[in-house]
């Protein structure tokens, strides 16, 4: 992990070399960085009332929760997520995070879903949620 990174505003998500994996609020694509195949996360810039909230609270920007949110949970269940690899905003609040591209894994959230449709609300749910 490296925390913080200037490097990756010059990463262009739209590159022919980037590959889309999700493409909503916030565009993911699975491109290099660093020579690592990594998937980098977009962030749009925050509104003015997001920004005014966030400065009053002092909560730290989405790609640093992201970032933080991540390695936490690869340090306690390191094949739960993939490993995080940096983050950064640019000045106009937008920002990226970056983790290591692992083939096959699904977010939480589709997992979750996964496994509820092959075996019903209970144990098999109740033991992944207890994991991470």
């Amino acid at each position: 992990m490296i925390g913080p990174s200037q490097q990756l505003l010059s990463l262009d998500p739209h590159s022919q070399e980037a590959i889309v994996l999700q493409h909503g609020r916030n565009l993911s694509v699975r491109m290099p960085f660093d020579g690592v195949d990594a998937v980098v996360k977009c962030f749009p810039p925050p509104s003015s009332l997001y920004r005014i909230g966030a400065r009053l609270l002092r909560t730290h920007s989405k790609p640093q929760r992201a970032f933080e949110a991540a390695a936490f949970l690869h340090s306690r269940v390191p094949d739960s997520t993939p490993e995080p690899l940096a983050w950064c905003v640019a000045p106009d609040g937008s920002g990226r995070f970056v983790s290591r591209y692992v083939d096959g894994m699904k977010s939480l959230t589709a997992t979750l879903v996964e496994r509820y449709n092959q075996y019903g609300p209970g144990p098999v749910i109740m033991d992944l949620l207890e994991r991470v």
